[in-house]
């Protein structure tokens, strides 16, 4: 059989680039960067006298994350750092496979500050193992509209507004897509986790998002681990595709 170099260079190109390297409207991780390009820290934890930022210091147990940065850097969006000031919501760092993850109990969380947004198709990514039989929010943004990943310990749901779909996996990554589907032949809400996915048809119309958490819903509180989540907009569905493939790779 001859070898197809070219398409091997595009499957490398493909295996080596990072999720938030196509443009995103924010990146977080606690324990990689999601940028070629990202130089910077991944969160800023205090250990009970000093704030210190990870990777430059080593966390432990226990010790609580005061910010997670937004690795996205790119002119269109401002930097959304993650930011929790008071210490009694602040959740913990736990160390996970030999690095660090965050830990909510239901009632911490981290939040932006002026998250302004709208748009009508976008792709949430989030890397977390819920930690409750029943699915509570690892990140949502809500205002105009609420739209929320929900990992738990069976299973695992995706909301926009008062629709949902239902993923019957804890395979610890989860996506939820919103936009223009050629296949659904509409606009459609999607979920999608390792072994599972679903979608239901969902009107058209603009997104509009004030606040962003992670660790909470406008209403509800997460209880579980978080590592990682990006956010694009403005995408097509099969780039959801593409950006899901980017974040499953280490």
């Amino acid at each position: 059989m001859v070898r197809n170099w070219r398409l091997d260079m595009i499957l490398d190109r493909k295996k080596l680039r990072l999720p938030a390297d196509i443009p995103a409207v924010f990146a977080y991780s606690t324990n990689r960067k999601l940028r070629k390009l990202y130089s910077g820290q991944y969160f800023r934890y205090s250990d009970g006298e000093n704030e210190l930022d990870y990777p430059n210091n080593t966390p432990v147990d226990g010790n609580k994350i005061v910010r997670i940065y937004d690795q996205k850097a790119h002119a269109d969006h401002s930097a959304y750092d993650a930011i929790q000031e008071d210490p009694e919501l602040q959740p913990t760092v736990h160390i996970e496979n030999g690095v660090p993850v965050a830990k909510f109990n239901n009632k911490e969380f981290l939040s932006v500050s002026e998250f302004n947004h709208s748009t009508t198709n976008c792709s949430i990514i989030v890397k977390g193992e819920g930690l409750h039989p029943r699915p509570s929010p690892a990140v949502s943004g809500w205002g105009g509209i609420n739209l929320t990943v929900e990992p738990g310990v069976q299973c695992s749901k995706c909301w926009l507004g008062y629709k949902s779909i239902l993923l019957n996996s804890n395979n610890k990554i989860t996506q939820v897509f919103v936009g223009d589907d050629i296949y659904q032949q509409g606009r459609v809400l999607k979920g999608k986790a390792i072994d599972a996915d679903g979608a239901i048809v969902v009107p058209s119309g603009t997104l509009d998002f004030q606040n962003l958490g992670i660790g909470r819903s406008e209403t509800e509180y997460y209880t579980g681990t978080f590592s990682e989540a990006t956010f694009h907009d403005n995408i097509k569905s099969e780039t959801s595709g593409n950006i899901w493939e980017d974040s499953k790779n280490e």
